[in-house]
C-alpha cells in the first residue's frame, strides 16, 4: 500500500511539472508510435502550427526539426515545405533578411512541384518583405507572380484579394491610373459586398487626394446604395465612419452630421469600440470646425478615454477569460468531489484514490492557468516595453525639433541697448508661433509670426515662415517691401502642394531706429504702454496710471493672395514706454469664464508694463496658467515686450 501511494505521488509531481494541453499530448503520443521519416514530418507539422500561434521560439524549433526530416524522405513536396515552414517563422519573428532566404531555398522546390497554393503564399510573403525594404519594383514582380499562381486555382475572392494588394503597392508609387484600372478589375471579379465597398472607399480616397470632388461623391452615394438592412452592422456603421469624415472637409457639416447620428445610434446598440473611436474623432473635428469648442473639447477628452480602453480590452479579455476557465473548473472540481464521495464511500482505498485524482486534475488546472498568465504577462510587457520605446523616441525627436526651431530663432538683437522678454509658450513642444529680433545697420528688426495649426504643422511652417523673413530682412530694407516679399514667398509654398492650400501666415514687424518705431503687421496688433502720461509729473509717477495705444494692421493675410500691399506706421516712443507684440493665442486662451479676449489682455499689460522685463514674462505666464485653470493651453502663445 506504501509503495503504490508514493507510486502515485511521483506521477503527481511529475506530470504537474509538464502542464501540457491535450491537444499537444496527443500529437506527442502520435510521435512516439510513428513508424516512418514521412508520418513524423506530418505530425511535426501539426505541432508548427499549433505553436506558431503561441511560442515562436518552440515553432521555430520544430521548423527546424521538420527541416531535419525532410530530405530524409527523398520527398521534394517535404522539402518545399519545410523551407516555407522556416520562413513563415522567421517572418513572423521579424528576421526578414532570414525569412527571405529560406523562401528562395523553398521556391525551386514548390516549382518542381506545381504546388500552385505553395507558391502564391511564397510569392505573397516575398513581396511583402521587399515591400518592408522599400523596393517596390521586386515586390511588384513577386505579386505578379502569386497572382498568375491563384489564377490557377480559379478562386475570384482570393484573386480579387491579390489585385487590392498590387494596387496598394501602385498607390505608394502614385501611379493612379494603374491603381484605378486594379480597384476596377477587383470590381469586376468579386461579388462580396463588404469587399466592394472596402475598394469603393480605397477608390474615393484616391479621387480625393488628385481633387476630384464630384466622382469622390459619386463614389460615396453608389456605397450608400448598397447599405442595406441586410448588411453588416459593422460594415454599415465603419462606411458612414468614412463618408462622414469627407463631408467635414468638405465643409457639408448638416451631411455629416446626419451620418454620425446614424453612426452614434448604431454604437450605442453595438460595442464598436474602434467604430465609436472613430466616430468621436469625426465629432471633435466637425465641432471645431463649426467653432464649438466646448464639444469639441468633450469629444476630444472621450477620444483619448476610448484610446486606452481600447488599449487593454485584449488583456482584460484574456484575463476575464482564465478567470471564468478556473471558476468552470472550481465548479466541476466541487461536482467531482462530492460525486466521488457519494460513490466510493465503501472502501478507504477507494476514497483515497478519488481524492489523490482530484489533486493531479486541480494541480494540472493550475499549472495550465499559470502557464496561460505567464504568456500573456510576457505579452503586456512586452506591449508596454514597446510603447514606452515609442514614447520616448517620439519625446525625443519633439525635443530635437524644438532645439531646431529655436536655433531657426537665433538673432542678433543683442548688439544693441533694448531690453526685453520673450513668452514663447507652445501648445505641444513646438509650435507654430515664432520671433525674430535681427540687428542690421543702425535698425533693430522684430518680428512675431503665428503660422496656421500648431504642434508639428505649426513647427514646419513656423521654420518656411522664419527662413522668408531672414531672407527679407537680409535683401530689403523697408517693411512694406519685407512683406511684400515674405507674402510672396509664403503664397509660393502653399500653393505647390495641394495639402498646404489654406495654409497661411500672420506677422508683426518692427523696425526701430532710435526713438523711432516702424510698425507694419498683417492681422496682428501692437500695443505701447506709456508708463509715465503727459500729465504726469516725475515726482508723481507712480500714482499715475500708465497709458495703452493700440495699433491695428492690414486685415490681409500673408499667403492668401500674392501682390498684396502693406502699410507701416511710423511711431515715436519715449523713455519709459514698453512696446508690447503677441499672437492671438493668449487673448484666445480658454477658462472657467470663457475667453480671456483682448480687453483683458490690454490690462495685464497696463500691469505689467511697470514690471521688469523677467517679472513682466513671469507675471503674464502665472496669469495665464491661473485664467486657464485645469483646461488644457487653446493655442500657442508668444508675447513680446521691448522696453525704452
Amino acid at each position: 500500500m506504501k509503495n503504490f501511494l508514493s507510486g502515485i505521488l511521483f506521477c503527481v509531481l511529475a506530470l504537474s511539472g509538464f502542464a501540457q494541453d491535450e491537444y499537444v499530448d496527443s500529437l506527442r503520443n502520435e510521435l512516439a508510435g510513428a513508424d516512418s521519416d514521412s508520418a513524423r514530418i506530418g505530425i511535426y507539422g501539426e505541432l508548427f502550427d499549433y505553436y506558431y500561434q503561441y511560442d515562436n521560439n518552440i515553432a521555430d524549433k520544430y521548423a527546424d526539426t521538420i527541416l531535419l526530416y525532410a530530405p530524409k524522405c527523398n520527398s521534394i513536396k517535404f522539402c518545399a515545405y519545410a523551407y516555407s515552414c522556416k520562413g513563415s517563422i522567421k517572418y513572423l519573428m521579424g528576421d526578414y533578411a532570414a525569412s527571405a532566404k529560406y523562401y528562395s531555398y523553398a521556391e525551386p522546390f514548390a516549382v518542381y512541384t506545381k504546388d500552385s497554393l505553395l507558391l502564391s503564399m511564397i510569392y505573397t510573403e516575398l513581396g511583402s518583405i521587399y515591400d518592408r525594404y522599400g523596393n517596390n519594383k521586386v515586390a511588384n514582380k513577386y505579386l505578379n507572380k502569386a497572382i498568375t499562381e491563384i489564377r490557377k486555382m480559379d478562386n475570384d475572392d482570393i484573386y480579387a484579394s491579390f489585385l487590392i494588394n498590387i494596387a496598394d503597392l501602385y498607390y505608394k508609387e502614385k501611379k493612379y491610373d494603374t491603381v484605378l484600372m486594379l480597384y476596377d478589375s477587383a470590381l469586376n471579379i468579386t461579388s462580396e459586398v463588404d469587399t466592394r465597398i472596402a475598394i469603393y472607399n480605397n477608390i474615393a480616397e484616391l479621387q480625393y487626394s488628385i481633387g476630384n470632388i464630384d466622382e469622390v461623391k459619386n463614389i460615396y452615394s453608389k456605397m450608400l446604395s448598397m447599405l442595406d438592412e441586410n448588411i453588416d452592422t459593422y460594415i454599415y456603421a465603419s462606411t458612414l465612419n468614412s463618408i462622414s469624415s469627407f463631408y467635414i472637409y468638405e465643409e457639408e457639416y448638416e451631411k455629416a452630421f446626419k451620418y454620425l447620428a446614424i453612426v452614434d445610434s448604431i454604437c450605442i446598440l453595438n460595442p464598436f469600440g474602434d467604430i465609436r473611436h472613430t466616430l468621436y474623432k469625426n465629432y471633435h473635428d466637425l465641432y471645431i470646425r463649426t467653432s464649438d469648442f466646448e464639444q469639441a473639447n468633450y469629444y476630444l477628452e472621450q477620444y483619448s478615454i476610448l484610446s486606452d480602453s481600447i488599449y487593454n480590452i485584449e488583456l482584460t479579455e484574456g484575463l476575464n477569460e482564465i478567470e471564468n476557465r478556473h471558476l468552470r473548473e472550481k465548479s466541476k472540481l466541487e461536482l467531482k468531489i462530492r460525486d466521488e464521495e457519494i460513490s466510493h464511500q465503501k472502501t478507504l482505498n477507494l476514497i483515497l484514490f478519488s481524492i489523490i485524482a482530484i489533486v493531479l486534475i486541480f494541480i494540472i488546472a493550475i499549472a495550465f492557468l499559470l502557464v496561460k498568465k505567464n504568456r500573456l504577462n510576457r505579452t503586456l510587457n512586452k506591449l508596454n516595453a514597446d510603447l514606452k520605446q515609442r514614447d520616448e523616441e517620439i519625446s525625443s525627436n519633439l525635443d530635437y525639433a524644438r532645439e531646431i526651431q529655436l536655433g531657426c530663432m537665433s538673432n542678433s538683437l543683442t548688439e544693441s541697448n533694448l531690453q526685453m522678454f520673450v513668452l514663447d509658450r507652445p501648445k505641444s513642444v513646438v509650435g507654430g508661433d515664432f520671433y525674430i529680433s535681427q540687428t542690421k545697420g543702425d535698425a533693430s528688426y522684430v518680428v512675431v509670426g503665428d503660422c496656421t495649426g500648431h504642434g508639428i504643422s505649426g513647427g514646419f511652417l513656423s521654420v518656411l515662415g522664419i527662413k522668408s523673413v531672414y531672407e527679407a530682412i537680409e535683401k530689403y530694407d523697408t517693411l512694406p517691401e519685407m512683406a511684400s516679399f515674405i507674402n510672396n514667398e509664403f503664397c509660393e509654398i502653399v500653393s505647390s502642394a495641394e495639402n498646404l492650400k489654406g495654409e497661411s501666415l500672420c506677422l508683426s514687424m518692427l523696425r526701430i531706429c532710435g526713438n523711432e518705431v516702424r510698425f507694419l503687421g498683417s492681422k496682428q496688433k501692437m500695443w505701447i504702454v506709456s508708463v509715465v502720461g503727459s500729465d504726469c509729473s516725475p515726482v508723481s509717477q507712480l500714482a499715475c496710471k500708465p497709458e495703452v495705444r493700440e495699433y491695428k494692421s492690414s486685415n490681409a493675410i500673408m499667403g492668401s493672395a500674392v501682390n498684396e500691399e502693406f502699410a507701416e506706421e511710423i511711431i515715436n516712443v519715449k523713455s519709459g514706454d514698453v512696446v508690447f507684440l503677441s499672437s492671438d493665442g493668449y487673448p484666445d486662451q480658454f477658462g472657467a469664464e470663457g475667453k480671456l479676449k483682448y480687453s483683458r489682455f490690454r490690462n495685464l499689460l497696463q500691469e505689467c508694463a511697470q514690471m521688469k522685463p523677467d517679472k513682466a514674462k513671469e507675471f503674464l505666464s502665472a496669469k495665464l496658467d491661473l485664467w486657464r485653470g485645469d483646461l488644457e493651453q487653446t493655442d500657442d502663445v508668444m508675447v513680446v515686450g521691448m522696453y525704452f
